[in-house]
């Protein structure tokens, strides 16, 4: 059984990927590669980004990788690093979607494996010495951003928004 602050990291984590999902599930099937503005991710980009990102980080931080091979997974290499063009093209929702629920579950494995201490464990992230739980705190921020996103994508396509509070949280109403 996880200890008290692991476990509390593990329910945050379940509650907030059930808000993704809210959201994400919303994304037109026909619309995958449409964004706003032409720079922007699309929807589909945003999810291959959000599930990519999260298994990689889970990888740097078990030590399968290093910030260096992430940053390349990431971006690409060389003088023409590009996300979108690292992303690529998305036309496949429930690939994207059962992607996003993988790597939610390697992130549950990985908290689950860990004790409070590990929580306060230095940690190298972004150029910084951050500790275990600052880590996982990044990454919780990371996907709520672009969970935002995303609602307003669908928002400017007129689709409906989410009801109730699971998907925006206690502190939105009832």
């Amino acid at each position: 059984m996880a200890s008290l602050h692991v476990a509390s990291l593990i329910a945050l984590k379940e509650e907030l990927f059930s808000r993704t999902m809210k959201v994400a599930t919303l994304c037109p099937k026909d619309r995958l590669m449409w964004s706003p503005v032409p720079d922007s991710l699309t929807f589909g980009q945003l999810l291959r980004h959000m599930h990519r990102s999260e298994y990689n980080r889970m990888r740097v931080l078990n030590g399968v990788i290093d910030h260096k091979t992430y940053y390349v997974l990431r971006h690409g290499e060389g003088e023409t690093r590009d996300l979108k063009v690292t992303l690529g093209e998305v036309t496949d929702l429930e690939a994207e979607l059962t992607a996003l629920r993988e790597a939610h579950t390697c992130t549950l494995h990985s908290l689950g494996g860990l004790s409070d201490e590990d929580l306060t464990r230095p940690t190298d992230w972004g150029g910084k010495k951050r500790t275990t739980l600052e880590f996982f705190l990044l990454m919780f921020e990371h996907d709520a951003h672009h969970r935002g996103q995303m609602a307003a994508y669908l928002r400017l396509l007129g689709v409906e928004r989410p009801t109730g509070k699971d998907w925006r949280g206690l502190a939105y109403g009832k």
